[in-house]
């Protein structure tokens, strides 16, 4: 076993990051990908007696979660413990201030061993991540990657632990935790600005996992916001060919702390790059608040229905 002291981390520049193309490629082939965050986040080269033995790229994500972008360790250095060394390592440099760290690999038993040796566990999965980003097949152990797994590891000892959180697409199996964290939502958070009677039936509108099942499969974006420990904390989803805002929600445990703001960013950030200039939403009177103070004006206010009654809400709209 390799004793700690036998390899050392540096950081570098990022105009010095290209030198090491060919470790970067050994995890990630395409050089497009690469290209996507090789100038982002910190990135770390290990070496031991003066040799550069691999290299590693962490990404911030904001609210005490980093996701491991990319590492590698030369072919010739490999299956000595190195890779596990220089993880444990990159987690040393952050400390504290590392809540979380995220890492996406493909469903390879080789990469998936590596990762929970390291003390990963199952976080979330991007369906078919690799067909969607890559111009060739990706082939690992003989088997092609669709999917793209994300694990996770947990620093307890972190006191951004409380309040972090990530966002990840939404999945098929998320349906009983929309409907749950939902319904609870428009029951607490709305019931100072509607009756007792209003929320109620507003929020037996997402009584039936099928009206769920149904959404995911409509939307042309879903996300959820998900704590490390508590699942998940917020949602949002567009419609309309992402020019419509469809639903905005955070669990009423974790109001206040950035979820909100995160989720309509990552909206807006997606219609952008959708060529979108324009969204609207229907805001609850509860809502409209913060969707001003996001720079949506109100074009109307009307009375929508929910099941059986109606209630007041607001379209607004941005230009993007």
């Amino acid at each position: 076993m390799l004793e700690q002291e036998s390899m050392e981390i540096r950081t570098v520049p990022v105009q010095s990051r290209r030198r090491y193309f060919d470790l970067l490629l050994l995890a990630d082939e395409q050089e497009s990908m690469v290209n996507r965050y090789i100038d982002k986040g910190d990135m770390f080269v290990a070496s031991t007696d003066g040799t550069d033995v691999g290299e590693a790229v962490v990404m911030p994500l904001g609210h005490g979660v980093l996701e491991l972008k990319n590492i590698a360790i030369s072919p010739e250095f490999q299956r000595h413990g190195y890779g596990k060394l220089l993880t444990e390592q990159i987690l040393s440099y952050y400390g504290n201030g590392c809540a979380v760290m995220l890492v996406g690999t493909g469903d390879s038993r080789m990469t998936v061993s590596f990762y929970e040796s390291c003390g990963f566990t199952y976080s979330h999965r991007v369906p078919d991540f690799f067909i969607d980003n890559y111009d060739h097949p990706i082939i690992e152990c003989g088997v092609r990657l669709i999917d793209m797994v994300y694990f996770k590891r947990i620093n307890h000892d972190s006191a951004l632990l409380e309040n972090s959180f990530f966002l990840r697409p939404a999945l098929k199996t998320d349906v009983e935790s929309l409907r749950f964290l939902f319904m609870e939502t428009v029951k607490c958070v709305n019931f100072g600005d509607y009756t007792r009677e209003e929320v109620d039936d507003w929020a037996s509108c997402g009584m039936d996992l099928s009206h769920w099942e149904q959404l995911l499969a409509d939307a042309d974006y879903f996300i959820v916001a998900e704590h490390p420990l508590a699942g998940m904390v917020g949602f949002a989803s567009m419609t309309d060919d992402c020019e419509y805002l469809h639903s905005l929600f955070v669990s009423k445990d974790y109001q206040h702390i950035g979820i909100a703001t995160a989720l309509l960013q990552a909206v807006e950030r997606h219609a952008n790059e959708k060529g979108r200039k324009h969204i609207h939403t229907e805001a609850s009177i509860t809502a409209r608040p913060f969707f001003e103070h996001k720079g949506y004006g109100v074009e109307k206010a009307q009375m929508a229905k929910a099941n059986r009654l109606y209630m007041r809400n607001y379209v607004m709209s941005k230009q993007l």
